[in-house]
C-alpha cells in the first residue's frame, strides 16, 4: 500500500476525507454550496406533500438517515425496506408506529427467491463503528472494511438467507405506481438497483444513493444512466443525489 493510501485511510478513519478542489474554492471557501439530499426532499415538499419514498436498506430508519426527520414527521408515505432480522426488529421498533409507512423484511436483487446475504456476527462488532450495518449480498464489500482490523475477515462475517424480489416486484406488490424518493443504502449494490428502474416509464423525483462502495465503472455507467433520463446529480464523497432536471432549483 502507497504512503498516499495508508495517509488517506487514517483520515477516513477518523471521519475525515482527503480530496483534490479547485484553487479557487481553497481561497474562497465561504462561497462553496453544500448540501445533502434533505435540500432537495425539503424544496419538493413545497409542492407536494407528502412525498411517496422507497427506502431500500434503511437499517434501523434512524442511524445516519437522511430520511429520519421527514418520516417522523409524517411527510413521507411508502416503504422501508431491511433485510436483516436485527435492524429489521430495531426499525419496528423506531418506526413501526409511522402513518402511511410499511416496513417491509426483504431484499431487492436481480430474481425473485431467495439470496444468500452476508454481515458481521455480533460478538465482532466492536471491530468496526458501523459494523451493525454491514449487510451486503457481496462478502467484498464487508471484508474491505474490516481489512485492517482483522487478519481475516471471513471468520467474522456470517451468512443468512432472505426473501428476495426485484425492484419493479416490490413496488408491484404494495401498489405503488409512482415514487417522489428513492433512498439507497445496499453495500454494494445500489447501481444495480438503479438500473431495476424501469425508466421512463417510472422516474422517481429524487434518487439517493451510497456510491462509497461502488467501483469507478458503476459509478459513471449509472451517472450517465441518469443524466440520460434527465437528472441533474449533486456527488459527495459518500452518497450521490440525484434530482430530476424539471424539478432541480439549481440551474
Amino acid at each position: 500500500m502507497s504512503l498516499a493510501a495508508i495517509i488517506k485511510r487514517q483520515f477516513t478513519r477518523r471521519g475525515l476525507w482527503v480530496s483534490r478542489k479547485t484553487s479557487v474554492l481553497h481561497d474562497r471557501w465561504a462561497e462553496e454550496l453544500h448540501f445533502d439530499a434533505a435540500f432537495p426532499i425539503a424544496h419538493l415538499l413545497v409542492q407536494k406533500s407528502p412525498l411517496e419514498f422507497v427506502q431500500i436498506g434503511a437499517f434501523d430508519g434512524v442511524a445516519n438517515d437522511v430520511l429520519a426527520p421527514f418520516v417522523h414527521r409524517g411527510l413521507l408515505k411508502g416503504l422501508m425496506v431491511e433485510p436483516e432480522p436485527t435492524a429489521f426488529a430495531q426499525l419496528q421498533a423506531n418506526c413501526g408506529d409511522r402513518p402511511g409507512v410499511r416496513l417491509v423484511q426483504l431484499a431487492v436483487a436481480r430474481a425473485n427467491g431467495a439470496v444468500k446475504m452476508y454481515r458481521v456476527k455480533r460478538e465482532f462488532w466492536h471491530l468496526h463503528e458501523a459494523a451493525p450495518q454491514l449487510t451486503s449480498l457481496d462478502p467484498g464489500n464487508i471484508r474491505k472494511w474490516l481489512a485492517d482490523r482483522t487478519p481475516d475477515p471471513d471468520a467474522v462475517m456470517e451468512a443468512f438467507e432472505v426473501r428476495a424480489v426485484t425492484f419493479e416486484q416490490l413496488l408491484a406488490e404494495h401498489g405503488m405506481t409512482g415514487l417522489d424518493v428513492l433512498q439507497i443504502d445496499t453495500e454494494g449494490f445500489d447501481a444495480e438497483i438503479i438500473r431495476m428502474i424501469p425508466f421512463p416509464k417510472l422516474r422517481p423525483t429524487i434518487i439517493n444513493f451510497e456510491i462509497l462502495n461502488l467501483s469507478k465503472g458503476d459509478i459513471e455507467s449509472v451517472y450517465t444512466l441518469l443524466m440520460d433520463q434527465g437528472y441533474r446529480l449533486h456527488e459527495s464523497k459518500v452518497d450521490c443525489t440525484a434530482y430530476l432536471n424539471s424539478s432541480c432549483v439549481l440551474r
